[in-house]
Order: structure tokens, then C-alpha cells, then sequence
């Protein structure tokens, strides 16, 4: 779906946000991509932790581009306006955070040993990179709250 879909349909609504938010959440992100590598950890928490580290630069996105998610479907919403909000190409990744977005939720709420270690390691690797693509971004279009 696109912006325009989202908003029609409530589940995306425009609201400013401020430095101290767009800091808090970059906190987040870090200190959950921080915790998502030890690796004493099982695997369903430590991608769960990967997953929540990128959730919070997604919606970083979000917020310093003026909107944010209502309702249900709120994780799904962000990474589907992802490649719409950013001015370098994120498809490919925003496909796959929403394919991590179900298998967290499997992980999470319904089975056990749904991860490997190999699905962490991918999932941390494309945080790193797009950690780094969200910090660039705000560097360049959003200096305010960086």
C-alpha cells in the first residue's frame, strides 16, 4: 500500500515529533542491536531483539517524516512505507523486515526453534545496514534531530 492508502485508511496519521523522541528511539535501536548479539542468547531472542532494533529505525522514518502508526498492523505499516519515505532504494530490505515481521511473530507467540542462527546472523547483518543507511538519511535530510 502506498502513504496515501495508509492514511486514507487511518492506519498511518500525521504528527510532528521532536529531537528528544527521535533520540530516545535511536537509544532503543541500539541498545536492542547491542543485545541481540549475545550470543548466550536463544535464537527466537535474539532476533526478536534484532527485529525491534530495526522496528525503532523504521519508525525513526516515520516519525521525522511527519507521521505515525495507528491502530493494528502498526509494525507492517511501518516497513511497508519504507521505500516511499526514504530517498535511497529500500525495497529489498523493507520486503524483507516484513518476512522477518512474521517470523518474529511465529517465534514469539506460536512455536519454538523457528530461528537458526544463520536467520540471526542475516537479520544483524541487515540491521547494520540499514542502521547505517537511517543515520545517513537523517544526517542529510532530517540534521535537525540528529
Amino acid at each position: 500500500m502506498t502513504l496515501r492508502d495508509l492514511l486514507s485508511g487511518g492506519n498511518i496519521v500525521k504528527q510532528p515529533t521532536s529531537k528528544a523522541e527521535i533520540q530516545d528511539l535511536l537509544r532503543v535501536a541500539a541498545r536492542s542491536l547491542k543485545d541481540a548479539r549475545i550470543e548466550r542468547l536463544s535464537p527466537e531472542g535474539r532476533f526478536s531483539l534484532g527485529y525491534d532494533g530495526i522496528l525503532q529505525l523504521a519508525t525513526i522514518v516515520l516519525r521525522c517524516s511527519g507521521y505515525r502508526t495507528r491502530g493494528e498492523g502498526h509494525h507492517w505499516a511501518v516497513f511497508d512505507v519504507l521505500p516511499e519515505l526514504m530517498d535511497v532504494d529500500v525495497t529489498q530490505l523493507a520486503a524483507y523486515f516484513q518476512s522477518c515481521r512474521s517470523k518474529r511473530s511465529s517465534a514469539m507467540y506460536h512455536r519454538y526453534s523457528v530461528v537458526t542462527k544463520a536467520e540471526v546472523v542475516e537479520l544483524l547483518n541487515s540491521a547494520y545496514e540499514f542502521e547505517r543507511l537511517v543515520r545517513d538519511w537523517l544526517k542529510r535530510l532530517q540534521p535537525q534531530y540528529s
